[in-house]
């Protein structure tokens, strides 16, 4: 029996890189899979793969900003799949680029949006019943950028610190339920948001050093490993093996799926 027969999960940030390798390593495990992106084609590229090889997958459109949309990609999932199990909130963007003086204040609200509001909105809509069943998996896609600041990319910094302390929160909010949250560190590789970098002349002002690693990361491959390995860990956690870690911040690059299971 493969690791996650019989669970399901939502995915969101479906569109590329890490939120796509999670997507079809949770379906490669057995999971039934609900694709969320804002862009159509993308999620149902993953679908046709995922049910090419064997697996169940449906894909909706929706900005994880919205909140209503929540409500409804959770219903859906209910009606085509049954009870959530396993939570991904992937999606997230980079931009802008800038020292605060210089960015807009509304593009740089929206950002801190993407990963705090869309994360807040489909645990919302979720976790009571994962409560009420006793289990749930909720993965939070964050960044070491949460540990330190990197001048000109506030807006991405300060989201990411601020996912990282809502993971700890709701795991604590949710101890002794069966609940567990995790905020990860995914890794590095040539992801959409990494990629529009590269074109962007902003990110070239103001974050030249940063553009020039991007390159060097696409030049030797875009680091596929690093997308690999991410899905791999999702699954480990999703299994509920890694449960009393809930509430930590993960390094992806540290954390060993093979480690022991229990507290030392």
């Amino acid at each position: 029996m493969r690791a996650l027969e019989g669970q399901t999960a939502i995915v969101t940030g479906v569109g590329g890189g890490f939120g796509r390798s999670i997507a079809l390593a949770l379906a490669d495990a057995g999971a039934a899979v609900t694709l969320t992106s804002r862009r159509s084609h993308e999620i149902d590229d993953v679908r046709r793969i995922v049910k090419e090889a064997g697996g169940r997958a449906q894909a909706i459109v929706a900005d994880l900003m919205d909140t209503p949309a929540a409500a409804q990609v959770y219903a859906a999932h209910q009606k085509a799949f049954g009870p959530l199990h396993i939570l991904i909130n992937s999606g997230g963007v980079a931009e802008p680029y800038g020292p605060i003086g210089e960015v807009d204040p509304a593009a740089w609200w929206r950002t801190v949006g993407a990963h705090v509001l869309g994360p807040v909105n489909y645990m919302t809509v979720a976790i009571d019943d994962m409560k009420k069943a006793g289990y749930g998996i909720i993965i939070n896609i964050c960044s070491l950028d949460a540990l330190r600041a990197r001048p000109n990319q506030s807006a991405y910094c300060v989201a990411k610190t601020a996912q990282m302390r809502l993971s700890e929160h709701v795991a604590q909010e949710c101890a002794g339920s069966g609940v567990a949250v995790f905020a990860v560190h995914p890794g590095y590789a040539m992801t959409p948001p990494a990629e529009s970098m590269l074109h962007s002349k902003e990110a070239r002002r103001w974050l030249p050093d940063f553009v020039k690693l991007v390159e060097s990361v696409k030049a030797m491959g875009g680091n596929m490993e690093d997308l690999r390995r991410c899905g791999e860990k999702c699954v480990a956690l999703a299994t509920g093996r890694f449960n009393h870690l809930s509430g930590t911040f993960i390094n992806f690059h540290e954390f060993d799926p093979n480690a022991p299971t229990a507290p030392a």
